[in-house]
């Protein structure tokens, strides 16, 4: 198996030369874990600032769910009967996300994520990516996706200008993934990652919700794939809303300090800083790791927990950094167009289009 380059570069495009690929599509035998630590994780060095303005030390981010459609039926997500498609007429237009995407880097945000669903299985997704990511202004783009169909986007997302990809992925035993997705779809999805390693990508996150009794004894397997490739594993706290039976969240529960312990009781992580880090987050490392092993904040999923943001869902509803609803875009472009849509980014946001330069 080949190892990558010992660090990972940032910076647009983040990739490396074809090949170097560090992820097989085979099951990772699990490794013994010794009995979790008592141990309380490092507080934040700063309290959280979200204000939306020069000098804040967390990105804005801009989110588009571009569909609640999904090729699996995770037990913790929807039922085996998903979720039916809006209509045509109200489902958000991709020119109309393009709209409120040039409106926001205008006023500097430069971080979007593309979400669902899953987001590969919208007709007319690559050249949406690929026009989001020529957008002045626009420096990181995310794709959050569960990876059935990652190994054949891959060309694809390779033109397209995306540089973060994002899976979500909560074990690596086939069995188990039966259970909880009800498909046998594992090997795509660890094909589709080997894929992504071959393709050049150094920027790939893997986010897993750990939950009791189904994967915390799957952590130090997924940790030490930072050791292999450039992985950002992120592990995340169940959430109540993850759990589709009316129960009492705690059974299912591993907290951050757990989570933390299990990982470093089996081999030192050390505490480092990530120039795209979000709050809430503590990020370390092996001392001869590649990629990062993330901890999020009880918000848990990577986006909501991205801090100061807008998200866009599929039938146009914009929602704050607290789920707050706050407009629908169809309609503010259908009132006054691009003009009157800065003008309530201004308003909902604060964001605010940086000032020209005094002249000498």
């Amino acid at each position: 198996m080949k190892k990558p380059p010992a660090a990972a570069p940032s910076g647009r495009g983040g990739k490396t030369p074809r090949g170097g690929r560090t992820i097989a599509a085979a099951e990772i035998a699990p490794v013994e874990v010794p009995p979790p630590l008592a141990v309380t994780l490092p507080a934040p060095a700063s309290p959280v600032n979200w204000k939306p303005e020069h000098g804040r030390p967390y990105p804005f981010f801009l989110e588009f769910v571009v569909t609640e459609q999904c090729n699996l039926r995770c037990v913790y997500c929807m039922n085996l009967d998903g979720i039916a498609p809006p209509a045509p007429e109200q489902e958000v237009r991709y020119d109309e996300m393009l709209a409120i995407a040039r409106a926001c880097a205008e006023r500097g945000v430069n971080h979007v994520w593309v979400t669902g669903g899953e987001p590969l299985g919208r007709k007319g997704i690559f050249q949406f990516l690929t026009d989001l990511a020529k957008i002045n202004g626009v420096r990181d783009v995310h794709l959050t996706t569960n990876g059935i169909l990652l190994k054949e986007a891959l060309p694809s997302l390779d033109r397209s200008g995306v540089n973060f990809l994002d899976v979500h992925l909560d074990t690596l035993r086939s069995l188990e993934y039966h259970k909880v997705t009800k498909q046998d779809w594992l090997y795509r999805v660890q094909e589709g990652l080997a894929a992504a390693e071959d393709a050049g990508f150094t920027r790939i996150g893997l986010h897993v919700t750990v939950v009791r009794g189904f994967n915390e004894d799957e952590l130090v397997d997924f940790a030490m794939l930072t050791k292999m490739g450039p992985y950002q594993v992120r592990f995340a706290e169940v959430l109540p809303r993850t759990i589709s039976e009316p129960v009492d969240r705690l059974q299912y529960l591993v907290p951050r300090e757990e989570i933390f312990s299990r990982i470093d009781s089996f081999e030192r992580l050390h505490r480092v800083d990530v120039d795209d880090g979000v709050p809430g987050t503590e990020y370390y490392r092996f001392h001869d790791g590649i990629g990062e092993i993330a901890i999020l904040g009880p918000s848990g999923d990577c986006v909501t927990a991205a801090g100061p943001r807008l998200r866009v869902g599929p039938t146009g509803e914009i929602l704050d950094s607290v789920g707050g609803f706050v407009g629908n875009l169809k309609e503010i472009l259908a009132e006054g167009g691009p003009l009157k849509l800065g003008e309530r980014l201004e308003q909902i946001a604060g964001l605010r289009r940086p000032e020209a330069p005094a002249k000498a």
